[in-house]
């Protein structure tokens, strides 16, 4: 198949610290994960990391959190 996945992650504040979702579309096929993370240089890892595992290179973060 030689369409490419896309990434879409959002971070964003959570009770519990920051939240980041991950969400690849590739066609009609969808994966995603969630998990929380310290800061945005702990979520760009996990971002590299799960796009890794799909075989791209490229992801699109978007910050949601709180101005402090």
């Amino acid at each position: 198949m030689s369409e490419q996945w896309q990434i879409r992650a959002i971070l964003d504040d959570a009770p519990d610290g920051l939240r980041l979702v991950m969400h690849a579309t590739r066609g009609d096929q969808q994966t995603s994960d969630v998990v929380v993370v310290d800061g945005p240089v702990e979520a760009r890892l996990e971002c590299s990391r799960f796009a890794q595992l799909l075989g791209v290179e490229n992801y699109a973060l978007e910050d949601r959190r709180d101005a402090a």
